[in-house]
């Protein structure tokens, strides 16, 4: 596998354009997609929660969010510092992690 490349074009899934290229067919690195199959349009796209890590300043937010882009769009950052697969019990779990430098709720 190669990890970090690029999908020919964006995942017919979920539209990301990270991809992982094993035995010479390419899958989406983010919701798993194979490139090139279509979704059945009768079928509920399936929920892809992503916990994000956004710097701003010298502070960095962890978040959780079904629509990324929309959701960064929404808040002020320095930089997006990672993406990691999951939801809010992810979420829950990095906050009590990091509790012991966490200030003002951040």
């Amino acid at each position: 596998m190669t990890p970090g490349s690029r999908l020919p074009g964006p995942c017919a899934l979920c539209g990301s354009c990270a991809g992982l290229l094993a035995h010479g067919s390419w899958s989406c690195a983010d919701c798993g997609w194979r490139y090139g199959d279509s979704p059945d349009p009768d079928l509920p796209r399936p929920i892809i929660e992503v916990v994000y890590y956004l710097r701003y300043d010298r502070r960095v937010k962890i978040g959780t969010s079904r629509n990324p882009r929309q959701r960064l769009a929404s808040i002020p950052h320095d930089e997006l510092l990672a993406f990691e697969r999951g939801g809010r019990a992810i979420e829950q779990q990095r906050h009590r992690q990091f509790a012991e430098v966490r200030e003002g709720g951040e």
